[in-house]
């Protein structure tokens, strides 16, 4: 078991460190170092807003360089490699992963197999490769006579793994049987845990991983895994430490105690070490992995965000979209980011530093040539800088 006493900058930048937004770029553009950056974040939260970009496509942006959105698609759709799924919410995994939500799958088929026969809304599936969301629901509605009841079954009928997602179109939804798009050797595999216990601790190791650090503690970094209570909390994290599957940390003039898992424990000994790292200017999406755990940036970063599009307007800070910004070890501030109404020019129009120092920072030749590249990957051939006033083609 180990221990160490870390101050606030290590903690900073050993997060920064763990998320590859600090210095070099680890992960570029090309297919297989977009599954190592997923395969480190073990999951992407996904969410279809998209104002200046999707969020699973923003957190890869931050850490790939020169990443083009359509890597992303083709490796979900086309080569199934990875998949969504349940596991922080609605996810992008690793389709290797599958197989550890067994206990959840058969959680979810009972629940289906309570409400109507599955077999029968399988069949339909045996005619067709993909079917849209729509008449899935239509034909479960005419089953069980609620439109609540029918979009609950096809929820529960996905999590069974009974069905997958195959393609969006315009943010509809298509499904097919599973076995169409992932291995025979993946879906057989074993439940590779005893009980939920294992299953629990499984989970609670990988969402520690997936944001670098965790305390115990209520968060939301721990959203989508049912039944997840104080108890089974505590128990989970005294056996990983128990096992060495765990680091505790002390951060320095306070009670807290995070915890890092072994395999990152080289991370954070970059972070004690006096070695320089460039910085890097980033822009994170609103449900950026970094992010999960809110309370905890503001203890490590001092940053409150707090993601306002669902929020009503009246009880809104900034706007509905923002965007925050990494600059070396430290949130900078946030930005609100439209594109223009042909879609050709990406306009930052609002600005809110954290700080007086930072509010210089539009002005830099760093942070214009990233929002020439941010431009890029949001499809624009031009951008705008509106509280600097700086414009350009690219």
């Amino acid at each position: 078991m180990k221990n160490y006493y870390i101050n606030i900058q290590t903690a900073r930048k050993y997060l920064l460190l763990k998320h590859n937004l600090l210095s070099d770029y680890v992960f570029n553009e090309d297919e297989e170092s977009i599954i190592k950056c997923i395969r480190n974040l073990h999951c992407i939260q996904y969410d279809p807003i998209d104002i200046c970009g999707k969020n699973a496509n923003l957190v890869l942006n931050a850490r790939c360089a020169n990443y083009s959105t359509d890597r992303l698609a083709s490796l979900l759709y086309k080569q199934h490699v990875l998949m969504d799924y349940w596991d922080k919410n609605m996810s992008i995994i690793l389709t290797d992963d599958w197989p550890y939500f067994k206990k959840i799958q058969y959680r979810a088929e009972e629940i289906c197999q309570s409400m109507h026969d599955i077999s029968d809304v399988l069949a339909m599936f045996e005619e067709k490769q993909a079917i849209k969301t729509s008449i899935i629901i239509a034909y479960i509605l005419q089953k069980l006579g609620s439109l609540k009841n029918a979009r609950l079954y096809l929820h529960y009928l996905w999590v069974s793994g009974k069905i997958s997602i195959v393609a969006r179109k315009n943010e509809a939804k298509y499904y097919s049987l599973t076995r169409n798009t992932v291995p025979e050797n993946i879906i057989n595999l074993p439940d590779p845990f005893r009980d939920f216990r294992e299953y629990y601790k499984w989970q609670l190791l990988r969402r520690i991983k997936s944001v670098g650090m965790l305390r115990n503690r209520n968060s939301d970094a721990f959203l989508g895994i049912s039944n997840f209570s104080a108890s089974i909390r505590n128990t989970a994290i005294k056996t990983l430490f128990s096992e060495n599957k765990l680091v505790e940390c002390n951060i320095s003039n306070s009670s807290e105690y995070l915890y890092i898992s072994i395999t990152d424990e080289e991370i954070l000994q970059k972070a004690i070490s006096n070695e320089y790292y460039e910085p890097r200017i980033e822009f994170l999406g609103p449900l950026d992995n970094l992010l999960w755990d809110r309370k905890l940036i503001k203890m490590i970063f001092d940053f409150d965000y707090k993601w306002e599009i669902y929020i009503p307007k009246d009880k809104r800070i900034y706007s509905p979209y923002t965007i925050p910004i990494i600059y070396n070890d430290c949130f900078a501030g946030r930005m609100g980011v439209m594109k223009s109404k042909d879609k050709a020019v990406l306009i930052l129009d609002h600005f809110w530093p954290e700080k007086e120092k930072y509010k210089s920072i539009l002005d830099s030749s760093q942070f214009i040539k990233r929002f020439k590249q941010f431009a890029a990957f949001n499809g624009c051939t031009e951008f705008k800088i509106k509280p600097s006033g700086v414009s350009a083609m690219l």
